[in-house]
Parts: C-alpha cells; structure tokens; sequence
C-alpha cells in the first residue's frame, strides 16, 4: 500500500476507488496473499492474490467486449 489508511473504512474506500478506475493490481494491495474471492452470480471462486487477479482481468475483458458491441 502505497498510503497510508488508518481506518478500515480508509481501505474500503482506497480499495473501492482503484477498482472503479480498473486498476486490479492497485486494489488487490490492500487484500491478503490468502485472500478468497467468491461471486456467487457467477458460480466463480478465486483463492490467492493470482488467481483472483486473473480471474477479474478476464471478466472485466469480458464486461467489455460485451459493452463493445
């Protein structure tokens, strides 16, 4: 994490602002190497800062091809 956040409700909204501009990398800075993502919309679950990074780069290519079109 490059600044500093003092609350959890600094994270939140750090981590909520680097994913509404897109930036993966930056808003999985404040989420652990063991973090698990589920999405139950999808049937989707991701384990690790990898897999999780993977995962949401694909469904956000995804979301724009589709948006695209």
């Amino acid at each position: 994490m490059s600044e500093q956040h003092t609350t959890p409700a600094d994270v939140v909204r750090a981590y909520a602002q680097a994913k509404s501009r897109a930036d993966i990398q930056a808003a999985l800075r404040y989420c652990s190497p063991d973090t698990v993502f589920e999405t139950i919309a999808f049937q989707a679950a991701a384990t690790g800062i990898d897999e999780v990074a993977r995962q949401t780069a694909a469904a956000w290519r995804k979301q724009a091809k589709a948006v695209a079109r």
